[in-house]
């Protein structure tokens, strides 16, 4: 914490700058907004070199401060910005990570310990963490103003209010932050409207990243590099057939449903491989090992796999939005690997995808989506070729990290303990609503997605959950 007193802002500044932050995230994030431009962005690694999941952004919150004090010729804290705008809405979060614990119980012993670090910070940081962390790198000082965009709301601001479009059919591919994983959304003027989603604990992301990891690749990324095509020929397996009618069922419409027999919803949808392996009849490969020719065969026929889910959901945004524009976000590597080739393709006759280092990209989007959505700003389209160049950053495979084991039998035991006094129910009754029914089947026929026609609004980012 820095001690000097701190003589106070020109009131101008304070509806100038907007941060965004994305904390206690897989790659802790800040960024700067002013006027609508993003000044600054950067993750916590490449700052401080402490590339550690889980972690509040200190040096990349100084830093931001620090350019917008350089640029205003005098001191300025998070007390003298707009507003802060963080990347997801972390009770929802928590709230997801209860109800999946509840849904479970008494199994999923393993996946409550690997995630109650997380949950754990979920909660605290929508009671008062994250103004706290921002207080000890600010002279003592909270935001006048804290907003909660949801976490695919972020990305999806990220990638639409950069981009060239006035309007345009945004695609968000990602891990589930709050409850949806992937969404499917409108973006007109300074207006984002969700239509579709994909809810937890379904994903294409979550799909994307076993079948890179069973084929022994060390990123998902590596899927759309090393894969051998031609491989697939010479195999004599239907790998491809093995994957849309055993591991998850693909619709037309772009929806999906990962089957729980080889997703074990008790461990927070992580691939069983022992059952993988019986299914394929391959075991899993050496992530990156180099590839047999079944483990490329395999690689060939899940890339084949998840290009024809993504153009899916890539049509099926044409027709729900009837746009000829499409902007791509998410830090899941489907989207960003397959945009090139979705440019040929005749679909949309303009595609923009999010920038590099996704975790940034949602704290920018989060500032913007405060900008526009919240304080009501006009959003000028930034011009063609503008931002930064389209190049996909890597991706890890394996998601999350477990608790510290200093702290876990403590958290373990406090969790337990606010289970037992504070069920998921409690939340829903705060919120007014159901929240979503998780681990239940469709019935047959039914759209997997659902739907939200939700156009927001500055009420949406007001509260944590």
């Amino acid at each position: 914490m820095i001690f000097q007193k701190k003589k106070s802002a020109p009131k101008s500044t304070a509806a100038e700058y907007i941060l965004g932050v994305c904390a206690f995230d897989s790659e802790p994030s800040a960024a700067l907004i002013r006027d609508g431009k993003v000044l600054f962005e950067a993750s916590e690694g490449e700052l401080s070199g402490r590339n550690i999941p889980g972690i509040f952004p200190s040096s990349a919150v100084t830093e931001a401060l620090s350019r917008a004090s350089e640029a205003e010729g005098t001191i300025l804290g998070v007390k003298d910005l707009a507003a802060v705008a963080f990347h997801e809405k972390p009770l929802l979060k928590y709230e997801r990570f209860l109800e999946t614990w509840l849904a479970n119980a008494p199994g999923g012993t393993a996946y409550f310990k690997a995630s109650s670090h997380q949950a754990f910070l979920a909660k605290r940081a929508g009671s008062g963490l994250l103004n706290k962390e921002l207080a000890a790198v600010s002279w003592g000082e909270e935001p006048q103003l804290s907003l909660f965009p949801e976490y695919l709301l972020s990305g999806a601001a990220s990638a639409f209010y950069r981009s060239p479009f006035e309007d345009a059919a945004v695609l968000v591919l990602d891990g589930p932050g709050e409850w949806a994983s992937a969404a499917i959304a409108i973006g007109s003027g300074e207006k984002i409207k969700i239509l579709k989603e994909i809810l937890f604990p379904d994903s294409p992301g979550r799909l994307c990243s076993a079948l890179a990891a069973f084929a022994g690749l060390k990123t998902a990324k590596d899927l759309f590099t090393r894969a051998i095509p031609s491989a697939a020929a010479t195999s004599g397996k239907d790998y491809a057939g093995l994957i849309r009618s055993e591991l998850a069922e693909l619709r037309e419409d772009g929806s999906l449903r990962l089957n729980t027999r080889y997703f074990n919803p008790a461990a927070g949808m992580e691939p069983d491989y022992y059952r993988w392996t019986e299914l394929f009849k391959l075991p899993e490969g050496i992530p990156g090992g180099e590839l047999t020719p079944e483990h490329s065969a395999f690689a060939a026929a899940a890339l084949q796999v998840l290009e024809a889910a993504f153009f899916m959901l890539a049509a099926q945004a044409k027709r729900l939005t009837g746009s000829n524009s499409l902007c791509l976000a998410g830090s899941s590597p489907l989207n960003l690997a397959a945009g090139g080739k979705l440019k040929t393709s005749g679909i949309f006759s303009g595609i923009r995808v999010q920038p590099p280092a996704p975790a940034a990209g949602r704290a920018a989007g989060a500032a913007l989506a405060a900008r526009h959505l919240y304080f009501g700003a006009k959003r000028v389209p930034s011009k063609p070729g503008a931002g930064a160049p389209e190049t996909p950053p890597p991706v890890s495979v394996r998601e999350g990290a477990p608790a510290k084991p200093g702290a876990a039998a403590f958290i373990r035991a406090y969790l337990y303990y606010y289970l037992s006094v504070v069920p998921a129910a409690l939340l829903r009754r705060i919120k007014g609503e159901t929240g979503p029914l998780i681990f239940k089947k469709p019935v047959a026929g039914t759209p997997l997605y659902a739907t939200r026609n939700r156009l927001y609004s500055r009420e949406d980012l007001e509260n944590p959950f």
